[in-house]
């Protein structure tokens, strides 16, 4: 059975959140204030992880 219009339609849009995703991330990353807010974030857990686990 040959995939309806609708179908295609919700796989290009998929397609296209996925590249766009991967290019922010990359953005992100190439960033200072990307870095930044990858360190804040990774010392957010490093701190609440430990007492939520308890």
């Amino acid at each position: 059975m040959a995939p309806t219009e609708s179908e295609l339609h919700a796989a290009g849009v998929a397609a296209r959140i996925m590249r766009m995703r991967s290019h922010l991330e990359a953005d992100l990353s190439r960033s200072l204030y990307g870095r930044l807010i990858w360190r804040l974030a990774n010392l957010y857990a490093k701190h609440v992880g430990p007492r939520q686990r308890k």
